[in-house]
């Protein structure tokens, strides 16, 4: 019998299966299953929160590092200016094209960095993976201390993981686009409809898009299995991982595109209460700044939800 001075989370995470509980029933349907780890996920995000928060701040704070320079040339620029009040609503075309020819300088050397900016963007969150996903391996409440230890323990491997995901990007997105491409053309050269040939070639745009998102959901596999079973073999957790994909494909698709799906909802709302709030004094910034945190804070919570779910899927269907 669970001890009544057992930590609430454990007690809540049982409910779902998310402690060494026996493996979800392989007769139970499909949409069932896929209801059952999202709700799943979703617990394990709302009992995180801190972890969510850490992540956001982390996210801030890199923000803040970026924007300063510009911040300090528009303060410059603007101040509290009654240019400035205007700018807030709509930027005055004559300001900014004398802004932008004062500026050209920096303006060029920081647009020539934002690639690099980009890449070390996602090599951070390739880190924050790492930290957060040994946060939801131990099933138990936030740790700082397992945070980090998680970055530590796995930050080498998910670096590494990371180059071969951008190898199989890179070939998905130029290699096979390219070849798919040029068959097309081949194919439609002598056609007579040009709406079939219009569609083939949205269909074209299509694939890689589908192709590409699954291999981001194979190796997110990837690295639970990485943390989950300790290992330090990428390439062969990577082909596991494609495996594991490939024989749960309809309970794993149905758990990724159904929080991406939550994830676009929650894009739609924030677009909609952006509109609402578009900025034409000082005063409405407040309340905008506080709804993009708020949107900012979602995604956060949605990628713990995304990890708990999948990492629930893997540890209850088998490995």
């Amino acid at each position: 019998m669970e001890s009544k001075h057992a930590p609430t989370l454990a007690r809540a995470l049982r409910v779902v299966g998310t402690t060494k509980e026996p493996a979800v029933s392989v007769g139970l349907p499909p949409h069932r299953l896929i209801l059952r780890f999202i709700t799943s996920g979703f617990i394990r995000a709302n009992a995180e929160l801190r972890l969510a928060f850490w992540l956001l701040a982390i996210n801030i704070l890199f923000a803040v590092m970026l924007t300063l320079p510009l911040y300090g040339l528009l303060d410059d620029s603007l101040g509290r200016s009654l240019m400035g009040n205007r700018s807030v609503a709509v930027p005055d075309v004559n300001w900014m094209m004398g802004f932008l020819h004062s500026n050209q300088g920096f303006l060029s050397h920081l647009s020539s960095t934002f690639l690099w900016v980009g890449l070390v963007y996602m090599l951070l969150n390739t880190l924050l993976a790492a930290g957060l996903l040994e946060v939801l391996s131990a099933e138990h409440p936030f740790s700082l201390r397992r945070f980090f230890v998680g970055i530590v323990a796995h930050g080498t491997k998910f670096l590494r993981l990371f180059g071969l995901s951008l190898v199989v990007y890179f070939i998905i997105v130029f290699v096979l686009n390219d070849l798919v491409g040029r068959g097309l053309d081949r194919w439609t050269r002598d056609w007579a409809s040009e709406g079939g040939a219009f569609a083939l070639y949205w269909l074209k745009n299509i694939v890689p898009g589908v192709a590409l998102l699954f291999a981001i959901m194979v190796f997110d596999y990837a690295k639970i299995r990485l943390v989950m079973d300790r290992s330090n073999r990428v390439l062969t957790e990577s082909l596991r991982a494609l495996r594991f994909v490939r024989g749960r494909r309809w309970i794993t698709l149905g758990v990724f595109y159904a929080l991406g799906l939550v994830g676009v909802a929650l894009a739609l709302i924030y677009a909609g209460l952006d509109a609402l709030l578009t900025p034409k004094s000082w005063w409405v910034l407040v309340p905008a700044f506080l709804v993009q945190q708020a949107f900012m804070f979602s995604r956060m919570w949605l990628r713990v939800a995304f990890y708990s779910s999948q990492m629930e899927l893997y540890k209850q269907t088998g490995r």
